[in-house]
């Protein structure tokens, strides 16, 4: 009991000259927008990782395809298709886009377009078609099976079968960008680390030069290494906490207020998608990214305190021992 006692004795005695430490500090105020600066650097960089997962996963596993119907292709046929397409294992969701119907959709996208049409009394050049959303990439090969069968060709405009494939490829492609992306992002996020814990090692350095003499004092006074060091990890615990909270703040700020800054951006379809995709994972994601920051801010303080002032202070065996 009394060396549990003494213990949290201890820790609060650091932490109060931790907090001491630093209100001496006259510098702790660019001390911490230089951490804060860092730590939403850090963030930001796990932000554009999660988005890069989250185009990946959208782009495996929502493969979309737009089929052109032949001018002269007959109702029951057009039937047909719609329940054989339903049918098919591959695919997801299919929708049947009249003439009519594309033309509104387009208004909503371009309505400048629409109103040209309209005044001048022009035709609806947009045909009838067929929307499909395969299960997943790996679809394409058996729905292009599926729709070259010769029953189709009075149906489906021969044209847009290139189509698919062409899209297969597109898609495939910018998979192998997002995969080579979500390496390169993984890399920023650990070169920010180590950047992190360079600045804390520098930061603590310069206070234990700043107190040189007060650390020689207490450890000729036989003032125990843990004792001498535990005031300036507290301080930068401290320091790195409120830096956390101000970079979390600021990164709410900036992801609440991107479709503000930028209001054209939150109209886009594509735009939408990706919040649709990235929400549920921010949502999932965000808890354990804050109660691992939580819990690595110590642990990074506590490094840099033994690289940083260790050294001056205790031979490693002491200080683990």
């Amino acid at each position: 009991m009394l060396p549990t006692m003494d213990s949290s004795l201890s820790v609060k005695r650091a932490l109060r000259r931790g907090l001491l430490l630093l209100s001496r500090q006259k510098k702790w105020g660019t001390t911490l927008a230089l951490l804060s600066a860092v730590l939403l650097l850090t963030q930001m960089l796990v932000m554009f990782y999660l988005g890069v997962v989250s185009v990946d996963t959208l782009l495996s596993s929502q493969a979309g395809v737009r089929l052109e119907v032949i001018s002269n292709a007959q109702d029951q046929d057009i039937q047909t298709f719609f329940a054989a397409a339903q049918s098919e294992s591959t695919v997801s969701h299919v929708a049947y886009i009249t003439k009519a119907d594309a033309l509104e959709q387009q208004r909503v996208r371009d309505p400048d377009l629409v109103s040209f049409l309209e005044q001048y009394k022009l035709e609806n050049p947009f045909p009838d078609s067929f929307t499909v959303t395969l299960k997943s990439l790996d679809s394409y090969d058996s729905f292009r099976t599926f729709i070259e069968q010769d029953r189709w060709r009075t149906v489906i405009n021969p044209s847009f079968l290139t189509a698919v494939t062409d899209q297969e490829h597109q898609i495939r492609q910018l998979l192998q960008v997002t995969n080579a992306m979500r390496s390169v992002s993984a890399l920023f996020v650990f070169a920010a680390c180590a950047v992190l814990l360079f600045l804390v090692l520098e930061l603590i350095s310069r206070s234990v030069r700043a107190h040189e003499d007060e650390l020689f004092v207490e450890t000729m006074l036989g003032a125990s290494p843990v004792s001498v060091l535990l005031p300036f990890m507290a301080e930068m615990t401290v320091l790195l906490t409120g830096a956390m909270v101000i970079a979390t703040l600021l990164m709410f700020a900036l992801i609440s207020g991107l479709p503000l800054f930028i209001p054209s951006i939150a109209l886009e379809p594509a735009f939408r998608a990706f919040a649709n995709a990235m929400t549920p994972l921010l949502l999932f994601t965000f808890p354990w990214i804050f109660i691992v920051e939580l819990c690595l801010l110590p642990v990074i303080a506590y490094i840099g305190t033994f690289l940083g002032a260790g050294r001056k202070v205790l031979s490693p065996v002491a200080f683990f021992g």
